[in-house]
């Protein structure tokens, strides 16, 4: 769920292909591809047939189909000090509302400080250009940056 973009539940089944375009130690970058059915919980389905109205929330259940194009590139390092950058983007243009696209970024870097003891950073954002398009006060995107100190064993 997400507030920001007017979403209560998001839940999806695909099916989709992918292929390294590199796969060294240390450094990989894949991509992949393929189609999904996606059912939402938001305000408005703007005339779907198939949408129903939940009682207890006001929010209509959306069925939709999109497809996906995914990017995910990795760097990492196993020397004195572990280090692991990894960026990781989803492009999600809908077949079923036409004109809608949604997509996420993801960054994560992971360092090691001392023996098995690491910082880690994660940011997150996430776009959607037909985000409850019935309330204009909603944002059509959002974010988020944590934080934390893991230890390993």
């Amino acid at each position: 769920s997400n507030d920001e973009l007017g979403v209560d539940h998001r839940g999806s089944v695909g099916v989709g292909i992918g292929r390294y375009l590199i796969q060294d130690l240390g450094h990989e970058l894949a991509i992949s591809a393929g189609i999904q059915g996606v059912q939402e919980r938001r305000q408005s389905c703007d005339d779907q047939e198939a949408a129903r109205t939940d009682p207890r929330s006001e929010r209509e259940t959306c069925n939709d189909t999109e497809l996906f194009f995914n990017l995910n590139w990795h760097l990492y390092s196993f020397q004195a000090k572990d280090m692991d950058i990894s960026v990781t983007g989803n492009a999600y243009p809908s077949l079923s509302d036409w004109g809608r696209a949604r997509g996420d970024l993801s960054l994560r870097l992971n360092w090691e400080l001392f023996d098995s003891f690491f910082w880690t950073i994660r940011a997150r954002t996430e776009i959607d250009n037909a985000s409850d398009r019935s309330d204009p006060t909603r944002s059509r995107s959002d974010y988020s940056v944590t934080t934390g100190i893991t230890w390993k064993y």
